[in-house]
């Protein structure tokens, strides 16, 4: 299987015109597009040092092309891994130099699981890796004890290297690029701190919620450059995102179904970069292509019209974000199935218009409709409930009802306090403010220091001591006690 798409084509001309014509990295970036497949990749990996060094530059510097042409490269030493994996659990070793401040970091995650960003070669010879650190003296002397079980599920194949070279030392053991492990403890040998930690899968408790997220925004298929300018979009890599989806636009022919969602995330990619005259471009773009290939009540139509009200909103036009709303909402009205969490967040966008207008009376009406569809569609718990509390309890401190304020913010609280967890939350934190807000302008000065004490802790946890909100909580707490 040979790597020969127009974009990767493409990407990899874009390599060439930033590197040295006759430099050793690019002919070898080369020959491995020219030649790389399943059988070999494993040879390129032992024998290619440009390859493997190539590769880690790739990483460190955030080569966003070169990642992008690697994957294939990964995706084979993966499959090579599997077929070869070792069938019996491991105890094995590797030893590290390290910085005395990085060193200090890692210690801190005793308890907590790290990625490795590199193919882990390890050696079953626990004495061979401690040899090799007692020759050095000026950093920080780590040896990893490792143990892994190939039984357990969803984790990063390993395999000994013998598989694949048979004149290559049977204790030398390699791990899948990416492999998780969980750091159980470090203890001290003389200069040398000994690093337990387990190979670890991704269904563990504590990762299996954001593995499973993962897989939902980005499937387990093989990435394409689609799901790459995705998943670029939302690690924040805005312009090289816009790049591939660019690319994308050239190669797709324009009546092709997915060019208006190409144009859409260039809208959202804009909007993102605050660059909001772009931002629309794409969206009306979007939109129009849409109504060429769908349905009049297609909901994607109504998304392309909530994201223009949306940029509409932050360019401070508002009649046209209003307009914008209305349209989605028509659209959705009309649509039959389960989107009436769809409904509910149009009609939020269109009450913080009017919030943010000052016409809190209006804004008020839509967020007890949203409320009202919450309640009905959502869990007791949920915390977009314990939001639009919040929000509806400041819209009725702004119209000057302190009591129904009061009731919509305990409500908040009652909500958020089902979420604490060893972190308190920040959004807490405001709610009890605000509630402080309302004992404060209702001479209950004693109240509102116990709310304003409650959340000046919060704060001072989540913030520096020179942000706005910690000092605002402080003069908060003095200005009462000045009542007392």
């Amino acid at each position: 299987m040979k790597i020969n798409s127009t974009i990767e084509t493409q990407i990899l001309s874009s390599c060439q015109t930033k590197c040295d014509k006759d430099s050793l990295q690019l002919r070898t970036l080369e020959k491995f597009q020219q030649t790389n497949s399943s059988e070999n990749s494993f040879d390129f990996l032992m024998k290619d040092n440009v390859l493997l060094k190539s590769f880690a530059e790739a990483l460190q510097t955030k080569n966003i092309n070169l990642l992008y042409l690697f994957r294939s490269f990964l995706r084979y030493i993966n499959q090579q891994l599997k077929q070869n994996q070792c069938s019996t659990s491991k105890h094995v070793y590797f030893s590290y130099l390290i910085k005395h401040e990085e060193f200090e970091q890692l210690k801190n995650s005793i308890g907590k699981f790290i990625c490795i960003n590199t193919f882990f070669l390890t050696t079953c010879e626990r004495d061979r890796a401690f040899r090799a650190l007692q020759k050095v003296n000026s950093l920080e002397k780590i040896l990893f004890e490792i143990y892994a079980d190939p039984s357990m599920n969803d984790i990063k194949p390993f395999a000994q290297l013998k598989s694949f070279n048979a004149s290559i030392n049977q204790s030398q053991i390699v791990f899948m690029f990416g492999s998780i492990f969980f750091i159980e403890n470090f203890i001290q040998q003389d200069d040398i701190w000994i690093c337990r930690m387990n190979l670890s899968s991704q269904n563990h408790p504590d990762l299996i919620n954001t593995f499973n997220n993962i897989k939902k925004e980005d499937g387990d298929s093989e990435i394409d450059p689609f799901s790459f300018a995705n998943f670029l979009a939302r690690i924040g890599k805005y312009d090289d995102a816009e790049n591939y989806y660019q690319h994308l636009l050239r190669e797709l022919p324009v009546d092709h179904e997915d060019v208006h969602v190409i144009f859409g995330n260039l809208g959202n990619v804009a909007y993102l970069k605050k660059d909001y005259d772009r931002s629309l471009e794409y969206h009306l773009k979007s939109l129009e292509t849409k109504k060429c290939l769908l349905e009049p009540n297609d909901q994607r139509i109504a998304d392309s019209y909530n994201c223009l009200g949306i940029v509409y909103f932050n360019q401070n036009n508002y009649r046209q974000a209003i307009e914008s709303y209305e349209a989605a909402l028509n659209i959705l009205k009309l649509i039959t199935n389960n989107n009436q969490l769809k409904i509910a967040a149009c009609l939020s966008n269109m009450g913080l218009v009017y919030r943010t207008e000052k016409n809190y009376v209006k804004a008020l009406d839509y967020y007890k409709n949203v409320l009202e569809i919450e309640k009905k569609n959502l869990s007791e718990d949920h915390t977009d409930l314990g939001q639009t509390y919040h929000t509806i309890g400041a819209l009725y401190w702004c119209c000057g009802y302190c009591d129904e304020a009061l009731e919509y913010y305990n409500l908040s609280l009652e909500n958020k306090k089902r979420h604490l967890s060893s972190k308190p939350m920040s959004s807490m934190a405001m709610t009890l403010e605000n509630i402080g807000l309302v004992h404060e302008n209702k001479n209950d000065f004693q109240d509102a220091l116990k709310y304003y004490e409650a959340a000046a802790p919060i704060y001072r946890q989540a913030l520096s001591a020179t942000h706005a909100d910690v000092l605002q909580i402080e003069n908060n707490i003095s200005r009462v006690l000045s009542h007392l």
